[in-house]
């Protein structure tokens, strides 16, 4: 379900509550109970409250917002409800974290080991606070304590690293490299990313205490402390298989982090169980009368002194009925307003999500087309080396055949041509012949290593006539004895 999704639940609560008042004011009108409208914000303290098994997590701060409906049975005593929305920030830092994992990439299997320098994460949940609290009041001093249910409808993370280093250690011979970049080993820096989490339901237990402030017959400030702590875990851990860093052959040119949250080390969750949880200061606009109020209202109307004829006391509680209702009116269309308010942030959060995976699609084609070309750049590079009319493959030659191989296995699409050379010496005929010779060698090796013949186009011999240096020095011969493999792309 997408956020705008969610938004028609969100009304849907939101004008249910406004029937069920309606309906409660309609039947609450006497002297034995009352009711109140409240618009409530907060703010102090948060944090996601997980223990790190490695690194350590760090409160931020955060707040809340929201509209209540009370109905008080007692001049005391009362049940309240309403509808709401808070903000929880996490922050979670680690000065260096190892690991290493089998992996495969793309030919054969290798164990890859990378280490973490000075990584910092940012965590930030918002949620749609449902709650059902107890409120007792006396004089100036009022307490309320329940529960709350909170619906997470954004959650995300962004993070970062200043250095990584990885490397891949591959088997029997425990032969460790530590590049080239574009295999994903080397030393990589100021790497970040930003995704979203995944969170669960929470139920919160809540409390709230502090004074009231009335500024007239039916407005009244409250100002007091809260403390919203949530009772099970808010992360959803059980299935997570995710590294920190992942080797995805796909991408090494662009490593993306993952977060701690959703992340193990040796099959472990880097983070346990994660209770949320919020204090701070939070101040209520509260509107109608209290259960008090209502009660001294009749008690007024009904003394013998003041009853000058019934129709005086009909018209009082008419102009009350009335006032209530003028009220309630108020507060739906405040209630309207915000549900209009939260439909329009979520189709902007829905928009601004397809932008984002619109661009992250586009940066990643971006990402694919430059490693396909380094690459292309990487098999058009000369292979030299080769012994004086000789087609020989030498282990330095071999070495660089096998890279090529793993780049071809890589883009199973690319064709391509394979062409021999020679340097001045010999014959001319002679010069021809090695360099077919060693193009055709060449082929046999590709093939042998289940490059398919069909991909190569041609194999052919420019002899010596395009040398790449002077051929001035023996030194200079041996880079001309070369093979080069054009693909069909450049051609």
């Amino acid at each position: 379900m997408t956020t705008y999704q969610k938004v028609p639940i969100v009304m849907l609560v939101a004008a249910l509550f406004a029937v069920l008042t309606a309906s409660a004011q309609s039947k609450h009108e006497t002297a034995g109970g009352g009711s109140q409208f409240s618009i409530t914000a907060g703010g102090g303290l948060s944090t996601l409250r997980y223990k790190a098994v490695e690194g350590a997590g760090r409160t931020g701060f955060g707040g809340n917002a929201g509209i209540g409906y009370s109905y008080f049975f007692t001049d005391h005593w009362g049940l309240g409800t309403g509808v709401g929305v808070s903000v929880f920030n996490g922050k979670y830092d680690m000065a260096s974290f190892s690991e290493f994992y089998p992996c495969y990439d793309g030919e054969e299997a290798f164990e890859y080991h990378y280490t973490l320098k000075k990584y910092h994460e940012n965590q930030q949940a918002w949620m749609l606070d449902i709650p059902l609290m107890v409120q007792f009041q006396t004089g100036k001093f009022y307490a309320k304590f329940g529960g709350k249910l909170g619906v997470p409808f954004s959650a995300k993370y962004n993070n970062s690293v200043n250095e990584l280093q990885a490397s891949g250690v591959y088997q029997p011979s425990e032969l460790t490299l530590s590049g080239p970049a574009f295999m994903g080993f080397g030393t990589f820096t100021n790497l970040s990313n930003s995704d979203d989490l995944k969170l669960n339901t929470t139920f919160f237990a809540a409390a709230e205490a502090g004074v009231k402030w009335s500024l007239s017959d039916n407005l009244s400030l409250y100002t007091g402390a809260y403390l919203d702590y949530g009772l099970n875990n808010m992360f959803k851990q059980e299935a997570s298989t995710n590294h920190l860093i992942a080797y995805n052959v796909a991408a090494l040119d662009n490593y993306r982090l993952n977060s701690v949250l959703d992340a193990q080390k040796d099959g472990h969750a880097l983070v346990e169980k994660g209770n949320p949880l919020s204090a701070g200061i939070k101040v209520s606009l509260v509107f109608g009368k209290s259960a008090k109020s209502a009660a001294q209202l009749v008690q007024v109307l009904e003394t013998p002194s003041l009853q000058p004829n019934l129709a005086a006391q009909r018209l009082a509680k008419e102009q009350y009925r009335a006032e209530v209702v003028q009220k309630i009116d108020e507060v739906v269309q405040k209630i309207d307003e915000i549900a209009q308010k939260i439909d329009k942030a979520a189709q902007k959060i829905d928009e601004d999500q397809r932008l984002a995976d619109e661009q992250r699609l586009a940066e990643a084609k971006a990402r694919a087309q430059r490693k396909y070309l380094a690459a292309i750049a990487r098999i058009e590079q000369p292979i030299d080396h080769f012994s004086l009319n000789s087609t020989k493959l030498l282990p330095a030659v071999r070495w660089e055949l096998d890279a090529r191989v793993a780049l071809l296995q890589r883009y199973p699409d690319t064709r391509f041509s394979i062409v021999g050379h020679s340097c001045d010496i010999g014959l001319p005929k002679e010069k021809v012949k090695v360099g077919q010779r060693r193009a055709d060698t060449v082929k046999a090796y590709f093939i042998n290593k289940n490059i398919a013949s069909e991909r190569i186009i041609s194999t052919g011999s420019k002899a010596d006539t395009e040398p790449l240096v002077r051929n001035a020095n023996n030194e200079n011969r041996l880079k001309n004895r070369r093979v080069e493999i054009i693909t069909e792309r450049a051609r």
